[in-house]
C-alpha cells in the first residue's frame, strides 16, 4: 500500500508540473505582454527569470522589433539578464543611424546600466554628446560609485564634469581627490584640450589648499627633458602650466626643461611647439620666482631663450644643456655662449 501510494504522488506531482508547464506563457507571449501597459511589467519580470532563454527573441526584438513600447520593455529586459554579446548588442544598435533616435538612447542608457566601475563608466561619457538624456544617469551612476570608494582617473571624471554640467559640483571632491599626478598627467596629455584646461585650474585649487609641493614637483616630472624623445610630453594638444605660486627650485626645473625642449623641437622643426613653450616660459610670475629675465610680449627664438638663461645660471649650465643634445659644436646656438 505504501509503493501504491507513492506511486500515487509521484504520478499527482508529475501531473502537475506538466500542468504548470502548459499554462507557462511562451517567450512570445511575453514579448507580446509588453506591448500593453497593464501587463508590461509583470512580463519583464517574467523574462529576466527565464534569462538565457529568452535572450535571443530579446535581442530579435531589440534590433528590429515593430512596436517601440515592446521595443524599449524589450531593451530593459535584456539589459537585466546581460551576458556575453549584449553591451556589444546594444553599441551596435546606438551606433545605427537608420534605427529610431529614441531606441539609440535606449540602447546608450542600457550600456551605462551595465557597467559597474567608475573607469567603465567614464570610459562611456562620450555617449552624453550624442545622446544628452544619458547624461544624468551615467552622472549619477559615477556619483555613486565614487562614494562606494572606487576610483577614477582625472582624465575621465574631468571628461565627465564638462558633458554634465549639473554634477560639475558634485564631482569637484573626487577630481581634487584624484590628486597632483593625475591631475598634472590629465593637463599634458588629455585629448581634449578642456579637459587638459580645467586639469590645470584644478591643479591651481589643489595648490591653494596646501599642496603646491606636490603640485610643481607632479608638473616638473610631468614635463622633464629626454633627450631621447620622440615627441614632446604634451604632444597632440596645447601646452598648460597650473597658476600658482611657483618656488625658486622648481620654477627653475621646469623652465629649464621647458627650455631644453624649445631647442629639442628646433633641431626637429616643431615650430608650433616652441610657440606653445615661448607663450607659457615668458610668464613674469615664472621668470621673477626662478630669477631670469623674461622677454614680455617680445617674440623671441631659441638662441635668445638660450642666452637668456646662460645670463642667469651661467655659462657652464648652458654649455651643459647644448652638450646635451650634442650641437654644443653648432655655430647657430653655440652663438649664445658669446659674451657669457
Amino acid at each position: 500500500m505504501l509503493v501504491i501510494g507513492l506511486f500515487a504522488s509521484g504520478a499527482a506531482t508529475a501531473l502537475a508540473q506538466e500542468d504548470a508547464e502548459a499554462e507557462k506563457p511562451t517567450i512570445r507571449q511575453l514579448l507580446n505582454d509588453l506591448s500593453h501597459k497593464e501587463k508590461a511589467e509583470a512580463a519583464v519580470e517574467q523574462l529576466i527569470k527565464r534569462g538565457d532563454e529568452a535572450k535571443a527573441q530579446l535581442q530579435g526584438e531589440v534590433i528590429e522589433g515593430g512596436d517601440l513600447t515592446r521595443r524599449g520593455w524589450a531593451i530593459v529586459a535584456l539589459g537585466e539578464i546581460g551576458g556575453d554579446g549584449v553591451d556589444d548588442l546594444f553599441k551596435k544598435v546606438h551606433e545605427d543611424g537608420q534605427q529610431p533616435m529614441l531606441v539609440r538612447t535606449w540602447c546608450a542608457a542600457a550600456r551605462v546600466s551595465l557597467v559597474d566601475s567608475t573607469d567603465e563608466l567614464t570610459e562611456l561619457a562620450p555617449l552624453v554628446q550624442q545622446f544628452p538624456a544619458v547624461g544624468r544617469p551615467l552622472g549619477m551612476r559615477l556619483v555613486e560609485k565614487l562614494g562606494e570608494g572606487e576610483g577614477a582617473s582625472a582624465e575621465g571624471l574631468l571628461a565627465v564634469s564638462l558633458q554634465v554640467t549639473q554634477l560639475q559640483s558634485a564631482l569637484a571632491p573626487a577630481i581634487l581627490a584624484t590628486g597632483a599626478d593625475s591631475l598634472t598627467k590629465a593637463m599634458a596629455t588629455a585629448k581634449d584640450q578642456n579637459v587638459r584646461r580645467q586639469a590645470a585650474g584644478y591643479l591651481g585649487t589643489l595648490a591653494q589648499q596646501g599642496s603646491k609641493e606636490d603640485v610643481a614637483k607632479a608638473v616638473v616630472k610631468q614635463y622633464t627633458f629626454d633627450p631621447m624623445a620622440k615627441d614632446v610630453p604634451w604632444k597632440d594638444g596645447p601646452l598648460f602650466l597650473p597658476g600658482i605660486q611657483w618656488d625658486k627650485e622648481n620654477a627653475k626645473a621646469v623652465v629649464g626643461d621647458l627650455i631644453k625642449w624649445h631647442l629639442w623641437c628646433d633641431i626637429n622643426d616643431k615650430t608650433a611647439e616652441q610657440n606653445q613653450i615661448h607663450n607659457n616660459i615668458r610668464s613674469l610670475g615664472l621668470a621673477n620666482a626662478a630669477g631670469y629675465q623674461s622677454p614680455g610680449f617680445q617674440n623671441v627664438g631659441t638662441v635668445q631663450w638660450l642666452q637668456t638663461w646662460g645670463k642667469a645660471f651661467g655659462k657652464d649650465e648652458l654649455q651643459a644643456i647644448l652638450e646635451e643634445q650634442k650641437v654644443a659644436d653648432n655655430a647657430k646656438y653655440a652663438a649664445a655662449l658669446k659674451g657669457l
